[in-house]
């Protein structure tokens, strides 16, 4: 299943969030206190920012402007 790593104030993972559920795919959602820097959460992202989604293929993608081309691009059948 995908993973999305997302604080639910953030509007950079809101907007992932959005296209995920418009897309209709499924995800499992952890939320990330970011300001923690976990060490996994860090090896995952060094610059330390949700949102980070981790795809069933294992793609790790950080930043909601390359996850939202990411997703736009692996899965065409419902364009935005």
């Amino acid at each position: 299943m995908r993973t999305l790593y997302h604080y639910p104030l953030c509007p950079y993972s809101r907007k992932i969030r959005l296209i995920l559920a418009e897309k209709k795919l499924d995800f499992a959602a952890e939320v990330e206190r970011f300001w923690e820097k976990r060490p996994d959460f860090v090896k995952l992202n060094p610059a330390g920012q949700v949102p980070i989604l981790i795809d069933l293929n294992g793609s790790v993608i950080a930043d909601s402007m390359a996850i939202a081309e990411y997703l736009e691009d692996a899965y065409p059948e419902r364009s935005l």
